[in-house]
């Protein structure tokens, strides 16, 4: 499963993302994983919850993010879910290209079922219906 949280910069967003990553960690019967761009809210996130910095790797396309994403699950199959933030800033896409990554990525997560959310920054009147219909309050 594939959810989104999106807002406009400024608005939130990983403050959610880290508030929901802590209180999922607390049932999950896997791992959480937390990738941001870097360790600012290293401190925000519990002991148990997995901060991979992607400052260290070469994230800027779709083809790299669903790599790397691969990569995590293959190669720790416990994974529950994976928070992503920043997403569009990691892919270096606006909100209308990253359809096709979306789609790529949806049979992964299935397949290995993992939940896989996503930090959009764009309000949520302005993105696609396939992201609003998947959109976290």
């Amino acid at each position: 499963m594939i959810g989104f949280v999106c807002g406009v910069k400024g608005s939130g967003k990983t403050k959610k993302m880290v508030e929901m990553a802590n209180a999922i960690v607390r049932d999950a019967l896997g791992k959480v994983v937390f990738v941001d761009d870097n360790t600012r809210h290293m401190f925000d996130l519990k002991h148990s919850i997995r901060l991979v910095t992607t400052d260290d790797f070469a994230l800027n396309n779709h083809d790299a993010i669903y790599g790397f994403l691969a990569g995590l699950i293959a190669g720790d199959f416990d994974i529950h879910t994976i928070f992503v933030d920043s997403f569009l800033r990691m892919t270096n896409s606006t909100v209308q290209e990253i359809e096709p990554l979306v789609k790529r990525l949806e049979p992964l997560m299935e397949q290995n079922n993992v939940r896989l959310i996503l930090s959009i920054s764009a309000d949520i009147k302005d993105v696609p219906d396939y992201i609003k219909e998947k959109a976290i309050d």
